[in-house]
């Protein structure tokens, strides 16, 4: 696409990096590109890169490679849910689980802002830190 026909579409169209409605009505994001629903298989890859990309940043702490299946489990799913920024916040439950302290780091899960926020999820996930159990 030559450049010129690219400044073109995006003057009349815009270029938005959040999703919005168009004047018809449909979520569009980028340059006018409308979002469509997706395949069952397509969500299932999307999953895996957002699962991919939460355990490399999990892996950047030493201590992640010592735990079990179970636990690493949880730490992923704590970066897939907040990010590694709000994660690095929670530093009674990293030092706890540097020690191998399972039973405070679950408590520490429990003791947080995270745990109103999300309830149940965050007490099942401090279950299996504490007892290294799937729920």
């Amino acid at each position: 696409m030559k450049p010129s026909l690219k400044k073109l579409l995006i003057h009349h169209e815009g270029l938005r990096l959040n999703p919005y409605v168009d004047s018809l009505g449909y979520p569009t994001i980028g340059v006018g590109h409308k979002i469509k629903p997706i395949t069952h298989a397509k969500a299932m890859e999307l999953l895996q890169e957002d699962i991919d990309i939460a355990t490399d940043f999990a892996m950047k702490f030493r201590w992640f490679d010592k735990l079990s299946k179970v636990r690493k489990d949880v730490i992923v799913s704590m970066i897939f849910n907040m990010g590694l920024k709000r994660f690095k916040t929670f530093k009674r439950m990293i030092t706890a689980l540097q020690r191998g302290d399972f039973c405070t780091a679950g408590d520490e899960l429990v003791d947080s802002q995270y745990h109103v926020q999300v309830g149940q999820r965050a007490e099942d996930l401090a279950d299996m830190l504490r007892t290294d159990m799937r729920m």
